[in-house]
Formats: structure tokens, sequence, C-alpha cells
């Protein structure tokens, strides 16, 4: 579903008619940090507002829904997602998941 969504953003937001996304998983930190970017147009917006319940930019097509329930899921699993972006360069989220004693 974090997938998901972040992949739907994507899609949505990139204003290019093929997105490329990339993935990388590491240990840092005692933490499981999954990193997930695109190479979208990127925004402006504060990434402080980025998540935040029907928040939206100026030009988006979305609901405000989809980077709101990427991050409660996060919270909902004892992690926690941030955001970032600046015109120009793409779109970049961290996934923070405690890393497994086993």
């Amino acid at each position: 579903m974090i997938l998901r969504n972040l992949v739907e953003n994507s899609v949505r937001h990139s204003h290019l008619e093929r997105v490329q996304v990339s993935v990388a998983a590491r240990q840092r930190d005692g933490q499981v940090l999954i990193e997930y970017r695109d190479n979208g147009a990127g925004s402006s917006a504060p990434a402080r507002e980025l998540g935040r319940l029907f928040e939206r930019g100026t030009t988006s097509g979305g609901s405000g829904v989809g980077l709101y329930l990427v991050r409660a899921l996060m919270r909902r699993m004892g992690g926690r997602a941030e955001f970032f972006t600046a015109p120009g360069a793409g779109f970049r989220a961290e996934l923070h998941f405690a890393a497994s004693a086993d």
C-alpha cells in the first residue's frame, strides 16, 4: 500500500510521460531506511506540508490523501515517513523502520 501510493503520486505529479522511480534499502543507526525517488518535476511546496490530510499544491490533480496514508501507515508500524521535493529535483521519500534484532 505504501509503495503503491508513492508510485501513484509520482505518476500523477511528475508531469512526465514516462516516470522513473528507484527504491533502495539499507541499515542505518539501528533502523532500516528505504529511500524512494522519482525523476519528476518536483515542487516548491514546503516539505512540512507534504503528507498532511487534504493538503494539495495549487496545480495538483490529487485528493491530498496518498502521502497522508503513507505517513499514517508508517506511524502505525512504528516507523516514520519523511518527504522531500524541490523544483527540478523530483520527489524523494524516506521510510524509516526499526531494524529487527534477528
